[in-house]
C-alpha cells in the first residue's frame, strides 16, 4: 500500500512530461551524400577533428583520410583562435580571458556541387590566477576543448541540415 502513492506520482510526472511534447535527445541523421567525408586543411591531430570524427561515428558516417574515398569534402577556410584578456582586477591584473575560434567552411560533393559557405564562431571563457599557474592552464586546456566539441557540433548540425534543399541542380 506504501508503494500505491509513488507509482500515482510517477505515472502523474510521466503524462506531464509527454504532454508537454519533452523528448529524450536524439542523434542527427546525415544524409547519403556524408557516408565518407575528408576533411581538407585540417590535420586529424586538430581536436575539432578528432570531436568531428566521434559524432560522425555515432551517425553511422565516417572520416576518410584519403579524398578518393569520399562521397562529400569539407573544405576548411579559415580556422582561428584568438585569446583576448576579458577581465582584469582593480590592480591591471588579467582574471579572466575569453577564447574566441571562427570557422570558415563550404561543403563540395563528388558530382563538383558546392554548398554556400558558411561562417561559425563560438567563445569560453576562462579564469586565471597567477598565484596558481597550473591550474589556470588547465583551465585554459578546458576552455580549447569545450570549443573545439562546439565548433565541431555546429559543424555537425551543419551537415544534419538537408543539402538537398541548398544544392543547385547537376
Amino acid at each position: 500500500m506504501k508503494a500505491l502513492p509513488a507509482v500515482l506520482l510517477s505515472c502523474l510526472l510521466s503524462t506531464l512530461l509527454v504532454g508537454c511534447g519533452y523528448q529524450l535527445r536524439e542523434t542527427a541523421t546525415l544524409s547519403e551524400h556524408y557516408r565518407a567525408i575528408y576533411v581538407q586543411n585540417m590535420n586529424d591531430g586538430d581536436p575539432v577533428y578528432s570531436a568531428l570524427a566521434r559524432y560522425l561515428r555515432q551517425s553511422n558516417a565516417r572520416l576518410v583520410r584519403a579524398p578518393t574515398e569520399a562521397s562529400a569534402f569539407l573544405v576548411i577556410e579559415r580556422n582561428e583562435i584568438h585569446d583576448r584578456v576579458a577581465v582584469v582586477d582593480p590592480r591591471a591584473t588579467a582574471r579572466e580571458f575569453e577564447l574566441t575560434q571562427v570557422m570558415d567552411f563550404h561543403v563540395e560533393f563528388r558530382d563538383g556541387r558546392k554548398l554556400a559557405p558558411r561562417t561559425l564562431t563560438a567563445s569560453r571563457l576562462y579564469g586565471y590566477d597567477s598565484r596558481t599557474v597550473l591550474s589556470s592552464v588547465g583551465n585554459e586546456q578546458q576552455a580549447r576543448n569545450e570549443l573545439a566539441d562546439t565548433m565541431a557540433r555546429l559543424i555537425y548540425y551543419r551537415l544534419a541540415a538537408d543539402p538537398e534543399r541548398e544544392l543547385p541542380a547537376p
